[in-house]
């Protein structure tokens, strides 16, 4: 669901009272960890001190998630978030968002399920790039986010063309991904072999980069890359926070 039907669906219904209760669903510590930062820095810069929004975490241990994951198994991915989702409720969330990229092969099932209704951060990103007028954008990701094409429909419906890198070069993002920066470590030469990928997608006509997984972040920036990105983590969180600024209303209105 994206920032604007979540606040078409709550339009009727919303009153005067304090901000609406953001719920963060983790997967990885560090593209939750990331993601968290950013709400709270968005929300001081965004909001009077009066008027920031709480925020709930919940987050299953990422060993649950990776099995599933590298096996397709988006039963056991949403049911693992759902459960989250319904903890942040408990917790006073009344919207939730999910800082991970892969995940969101199976939103559809997870906002249909959940007791409160989900951002969609693959369609948020959409809009962005669309919202900016790019024709053509690099996807960096893992590879299960390349290779399965999470952004290409949601792009494409949009006129615009994604690019992926090749596969030695998928490969290479994903060993970086998941054994470096999940773990929250940022090397040097890593940095380097990430910068090679985005200078093969320049190459290739690419206007902008997508930072299709939260932990990128920690190593590209517009500075090193030379390109203008579109960091999902810190767009999530934007979205979170302009969307928690509408009055808190009453409901369990599913995504």
């Amino acid at each position: 669901m994206t920032l604007r039907a979540v606040n078409e669906a709550y339009e009727e219904s919303a009153s005067p009272g304090r901000p609406q209760g953001i719920g963060v669903a983790g997967v990885t510590v560090e593209g939750a960890l990331v993601c968290m930062r950013t709400l709270f820095e968005e929300s001081e810069r965004r909001l009077a001190a009066g008027c920031r929004p709480e925020v709930a975490f919940h987050q299953h241990p990422f060993s649950a998630y990776y099995p599933a994951l590298a096996g397709g198994d988006w039963a056991t991915v949403t049911a693992l978030l759902v459960d989250s989702i319904d903890k942040l409720r408990q917790a006073g969330a009344d919207f939730a968002i999910i800082p991970c990229n892969v995940v969101h092969f199976a939103i559809g099932d997870i906002a249909a399920r959940a007791p409160i209704p989900v951002l969609d951060l693959v369609a948020e990103t959409a809009a962005e790039s669309e919202r900016r007028g790019y024709a053509r954008v690099g996807v960096l990701g893992t590879r299960w986010t390349m290779e399965g094409g999470l952004y290409d429909a949601p792009l494409r419906q949009r006129g615009i063309e994604p690019v992926v890198p090749g596969a030695a070069e998928q490969q290479t993002l994903q060993s970086i991904i998941v054994e470096e920066l999940v773990a929250g470590r940022v090397r040097e030469e890593s940095t380097a072999r990430l910068l090679a990928v985005v200078e093969s997608l320049k190459a290739q006509g690419c206007q902008a980069m997508v930072l299709a997984c939260t932990e990128l972040p920690l190593a590209l920036t517009e500075q090193n890359c030379g390109v203008a990105l579109i960091d999902t983590t810190r767009l999530l969180a934007e979205r979170a926070v302009a969307h928690a600024a509408r009055p808190r209303v009453a409901s369990t209105l599913a995504g």
